[in-house]
């Protein structure tokens, strides 16, 4: 099964209509779905979504988030053990020029784990570490997962 990275930038502006890059989010969700793609999110990336999501948005388009990414069945849920929170450090470190945020790296790590090299995001760190993201347009998902 193919799977995706889901970012906090994407599953933010998902549900903030005043986002930036909602328009885009809500075009690129559903291709995900239609090409079968499992979602792979952090515990992280779920802390920092919701509460984003309250913040810009209200409560009850963070529970909304929330209740959908736990009783999703596409959904896999990393949980950041020590040795992905070693990984993570380490690239927060190499890369003191960049200015990731360690939810960033911690992303990252577990992209290189489990062999992940697409992400739905607009965060532009995920190019500059080598990943792929998704891009608005015909034929998105194809092309940039046939890669």
């Amino acid at each position: 099964m193919r799977r995706i990275f889901v970012d906090t930038s994407a599953l933010v502006a998902l549900e903030h209509t005043d986002d930036q890059h909602h328009q885009d989010a809500v075009k690129l969700a559903p291709k995900i779905k239609e090409e079968r793609l499992d979602i792979v999110i952090s515990d992280h990336v779920l802390t920092e979504a919701v509460t984003m999501t309250r913040r810009r948005a209200g409560s009850k388009y963070a529970f909304r988030l929330g209740n959908e990414l736990f009783n999703s069945k596409i959904t896999t849920l990393i949980i950041a053990d020590e040795k992905i929170l070693n990984n993570a450090w380490d690239i927060f470190q190499k890369y003191s020029d960049k200015d990731f945020s360690f939810v960033d790296c911690i992303s990252f790590a577990i992209m290189k784990q489990e062999g992940i090299d697409t992400a739905f995001t607009f965060d532009h760190h995920f190019e500059q570490m080598g990943f792929k993201i998704l891009r608005k347009g015909r034929n998105v998902l194809r092309q940039q997962l046939s890669m």
